[in-house]
């Protein structure tokens, strides 16, 4: 099951009068499966915690922030839910939400528009939650909880220029002034999903494109020889085992490599059907979400530029 990018409004939405972004945040307490929900004294409700998506950032920035300010809680994010849209005063209102897994941390109110916070279990939480629409999200979010057991996040590299212009050896064409741009965006963006392995192709390109993120992380880049554009068409069925392989580890890694690759990798696993893979764009992210070795559900996100740097 693949999810519809996650960029700008697409075709449609432009109409949109409010757009906000939001998470449910989930934890294993004994055999229940929790879920935070947040009380707005303004309204007098009790929901999931959500605000709006400032101009210019990416709408799973501003879920993963608002969490963030509402709650006290740095969840890992998982995949997007189904969005909301409904008609407002104002006129329509999009709301994206992610299901995010708790970190551990007890979390706090922080902010001025909650005044509490709570876990609840998935039974009480329904009859605590105000509105029919966030009900709906927990019945997307149970079954998903268990069937995800590992993230791969497939990239292509950031900008790297016209290869026409370059006159070394392909090998060693660097990020342009774009693509380092892209490389610092993803740095900020990237560690929400607590990436614990970082991959990449043996070229220059894909290697700066996860350093900045490396560099933060404290973790090495990892050289695949089978992310290569040549070595993969020399042997295709090699990366597929590997991402794989990647994905029984049970953790959240991260590969980078040529477009080419990513694209096959996307047919592989069955998750190429949605347009956005025909062409893979420079320093997109698709977020792959594994469950017995293969793919439970599948993000794409165009860009994670304009996602804020860390206060």
């Amino acid at each position: 099951m693949s999810s519809a990018p996650h960029g700008p409004l697409a075709a449609g939405e432009d109409d949109v009068a409010a757009h906000a972004a939001g998470g449910v945040v989930w934890r294993h307490a004994g055999a229940e499966l929790e879920v935070v929900l947040v009380h707005r004294p303004r309204y007098d409700d009790w929901s999931f915690p959500k605000g709006k998506v400032r101009r210019g950032e990416p709408a799973l920035a501003a879920a993963y922030r608002e969490v963030g300010e509402e709650t006290g809680l740095a969840p890992t994010l998982g995949p997007s839910l189904p969005q909301s849209r409904y008609q407002t005063e104002q006129g329509k209102k999009l709301v994206e939400y992610w299901a995010m897994r708790s970190g551990g941390a007890p979390g706090h109110v922080t902010g001025d528009e909650v005044d509490r916070m709570e876990w609840l279990a998935l039974a009480e939480a329904r009859e605590r939650l105000s509105y029919g629409g966030d009900r709906e999200l927990l019945d997307e979010l149970d079954p998903l909880v268990y069937l995800i057991s590992a993230t791969v996040l497939l990239m292509g590299h950031a900008p790297a220029g016209d290869p026409r212009a370059w006159e070394g050896d392909d090998w060693a064409r660097p990020l342009d002034a774009g693509g380092l741009q892209q490389a610092e965006a993803l740095r900020r963006g990237l560690p929400a999903f607590s990436p614990t392995r970082l991959l990449s192709a043996d070229r220059a390109r894909c290697v700066q494109t996860l350093e900045p993120l490396a560099r933060d992380l404290g973790l090495p880049v990892e050289l695949e020889a089978c992310l290569g554009e040549q070595e993969y068409l020399a042997s295709p069925d090699e990366a597929g085992r590997r991402v794989v392989d990647l994905a029984r580890g049970r953790e959240t890694t991260v590969l980078c490599a040529q477009g080419t690759v990513i694209r096959h990798l996307l047919a592989t696993f069955s998750v190429a059907d949605n347009s956005s893979a025909e062409e893979v764009e420079e320093g997109s992210v698709w977020a792959l979400f594994f469950g017995a070795g293969e793919v439970v559900v599948s993000d794409y996100y165009p860009t994670l530029l304009g996602w804020p740097a860390p206060t």
